[in-house]
């Protein structure tokens, strides 16, 4: 007899609430977000374990909602043309029809049940840069570095300066004043 069921991480179930919830979520930062250490959530078994029980909850979702829209939007041909439509709605929702309470489901605008499934904002992709792309991404990394040389070099030779003046300025005021020089 297999002793594997006893040795499921029960955090797993709380990650896979999670990430239902936050569909944008990624398996490492749903870990971590639930206490999962960061050598675990670096731990490729347990972020494949997460992704079978993600899938697993997804169909077992995705099932219960079709089957209860087929209930919900059933033709009423099954039942009298005698009964109104309210009495239809409340009987194929799963309801008496000679109550008076609501149907069980909840009909809410913002319950699961009746909002519609939105679609999911797509993730970034890091695309690899062309041949411009990067030439110009080369020239403008440069041309910073050349800036920040040239402002602290200025920053530098003042402040020797200054050292030598009997009352001569701080270092402090100093980089404010190569500061309001140099980011204009």
């Amino acid at each position: 007899m297999s002793g594997r069921g006893s040795r499921v991480d029960s955090r797993i179930a709380a990650v896979v609430d999670f990430m239902i919830r936050c569909p944008g979520a990624k398996v490492p930062e749903a870990m971590l977000a639930k206490n999962f250490t960061l050598a675990e959530s670096s731990n490729l078994a347990k972020r494949q374990a997460i992704r079978r029980a993600y899938k697993e909850a997804m169909k077992k979702r995705d099932a219960a909602s079709s089957s209860r829209e087929i209930v919900l939007s059933s033709p009423s041909k099954t039942l009298s043309p005698l009964t109104s439509d309210t009495a239809t709605a409340a009987v194929t929702a799963g309801g008496d029809s000679t109550s008076s309470q609501p149907p069980s489901t909840p009909t809410t605008p913002g319950s699961r049940r009746s909002s519609p499934r939105l679609k999911q904002r797509p993730k970034l992709h890091v695309t690899r840069k062309n041949a411009r792309a990067m030439q110009k991404h080369r020239v403008n990394k440069l041309a910073t570095s050349d800036f920040v040389k040239r402002a602290f070099k200025r920053a530098t030779s003042w402040y020797s300066r200054e050292v030598k003046k009997p009352n001569g300025k701080s270092s402090y005021e100093i980089a404010i004043l190569v500061k309001k020089e140099y980011d204009r």
